[in-house]
C-alpha cells in the first residue's frame, strides 16, 4: 500500500511539474537601438516586458487592448523575476532573450483596478498627431536643415488655424537623435515612439515632399505610423494656376493638413475595422516561418506586424482585406484555422 501510495505521488508531482506556468513567459526576442547603450537596454527590458504581457493576457483570454491603458511601471511591478540570455550590446544596439515571471497577486490587482476604472477608448478625433515634414531634393532628404521651406510652409498654416490637434517636433538634439536623413524613409512605430512620448502623441504622419519642376506639380508620399499600423499614402497637386514656387506650397500645405483633418477619423475607423489579432501556438522556429509565409502570402491582408514573439507563442496583427467573405471562412479555404476569442481576436495553432 505504502509503495502503491508512493508510486502514485511520485506522477502526481511529475504531473504538477510538466505542466507549463501560466506566468512565465519564455524566449521574448528584443533587439533595440538607443541614442546610449544604457537608453537602449533601458528600452529593450521595457519592451519584453510589455510583450510577454501581452502574451500573458492572451493565454488568460482577455482582451490585449487593455495593455494600452497599462503603464510600463505597472508593468514592471507585476514581474516576479525574469533571466536574460544571449545578451549582446553593439555600440547603441542592445538585443537579449527574455525569460519573465509575473506574479499573480500583482497581476490580479491591476487588472482588477482598471476594470474598475472603466477606462473608455479616446477617439481618433481626440488624438495628437505629429508631422513630420521632408523635402526631397535630388533624392536627398531635407528633415531638420534651415532650408526645409516645406517644414515652414506647414508650420505657417497649422499657426493660423484656430484649433489643430496636430505638432511639429522641434528641430532639437533629443529629436535629430532619433530621427535623420537615413532613416525617415523606414522608421517604425517602436522608432519613432520616443518623440512620440516626447509630444504625447498617439501617431505621426511623416510628409515627403516631391517637387516636378518639368512637370509643375507636387507630389506628397504620406507615411502614417502609429502602434500596430503602417500605411502610405500618396497625394498630387498640379500648379494649374500657375503660382509661383512659395506660393504653391503654401497652398499645397493647406491642401495636405485639410485632407489629413478631414480624413484622419473615417480612414482610421475603416482601417481598425480590418484590424486583427492573432495568438499563434508555434512549436518550432520551422512552424513559426511556414504560418508566417503563408498568411502573409494568402492574399487575404496586407499588413502583418508582429506584437511579440516568445519561444511558444506569437501575437500578431494583421489588416484584413476581403470584406466580402467572413475571416475564419476566408483563412479556412487555405488550410488555416482560426478560433474566434474576442472581437477581432482569434487564435491559431501552427504545429
Amino acid at each position: 500500500m505504502l509503495r502503491f501510495f508512493l508510486i502514485f505521488l511520485f506522477f502526481l508531482n511529475f504531473a504538477f511539474a510538466a505542466e507549463p506556468n501560466l506566468y512565465l513567459v519564455e524566449g521574448v526576442v528584443v533587439n533595440v537601438v538607443g541614442k546610449t547603450p544604457t537608453a537602449a537596454r533601458n528600452t529593450a527590458v521595457a519592451t519584453a516586458r510589455r510583450d510577454a504581457f501581452l502574451i500573458l493576457l492572451t493565454r488568460m483570454e482577455m482582451n490585449v487592448n487593455i495593455a494600452d491603458n497599462i503603464a510600463d511601471d505597472e508593468i514592471s511591478d507585476m514581474v516576479r523575476s525574469e533571466q536574460i540570455e544571449n545578451e549582446k550590446i553593439a555600440g547603441n544596439n542592445y538585443s537579449a532573450t527574455f525569460n519573465i515571471m509575473f506574479a499573480k497577486d500583482f497581476i490580479d490587482h491591476i487588472l482588477l483596478q482598471k476594470k474598475s476604472e472603466n477606462i473608455s477608448v479616446k477617439e481618433i478625433t481626440d488624438e495628437t498627431h505629429l508631422l513630420i515634414p521632408v523635402k526631397m531634393l535630388k533624392r536627398r532628404a531635407i528633415l531638420w536643415e534651415e532650408n526645409n521651406d516645406w517644414r515652414k510652409a506647414i508650420a505657417i498654416d497649422l499657426s493660423k488655424r484656430s484649433k489643430t490637434r496636430f505638432i511639429i517636433p522641434d528641430a532639437d538634439v533629443s529629436n535629430i537623435a532619433v530621427l535623420n536623413r537615413d532613416n525617415v524613409a523606414l522608421v517604425d512605430y517602436i522608432g519613432l515612439e520616443p518623440i512620440l512620448s516626447r509630444y504625447k502623441a498617439d501617431a505621426a504622419y511623416t510628409l515627403f515632399l516631391n517637387y516636378d519642376e518639368g512637370e509643375n506639380k507636387v507630389k506628397i508620399d504620406v507615411i502614417y505610423t502609429r502602434k500596430l499600423q503602417k500605411k502610405q499614402i500618396k497625394l498630387s497637386f498640379i500648379n494649374a494656376d500657375g503660382l509661383s514656387y512659395d506660393d504653391l506650397l503654401t497652398k499645397v500645405a493647406a491642401k495636405t493638413i485639410d485632407y489629413l483633418s478631414n480624413s484622419q477619423n473615417v480612414e482610421n475607423k475603416a482601417l481598425n475595422s480590418n484590424l486583427a489579432r492573432f495568438g499563434i501556438y508555434i512549436g518550432s522556429l520551422g512552424n513559426w516561418l511556414m504560418i508566417k509565409n503563408k498568411i502573409e502570402n494568402s492574399n487575404l491582408v496586407n499588413q502583418f506586424n508582429i506584437e511579440s514573439l516568445s519561444r511558444d507563442f506569437a501575437l500578431v496583427t494583421v489588416n484584413y482585406i476581403d470584406a466580402r467573405t467572413d475571416i475564419i471562412e476566408a483563412f479556412d479555404r487555405i488550410g488555416i484555422s482560426l478560433n474566434k476569442k474576442g472581437e477581432n481576436f482569434y487564435t491559431l495553432n501552427a504545429n
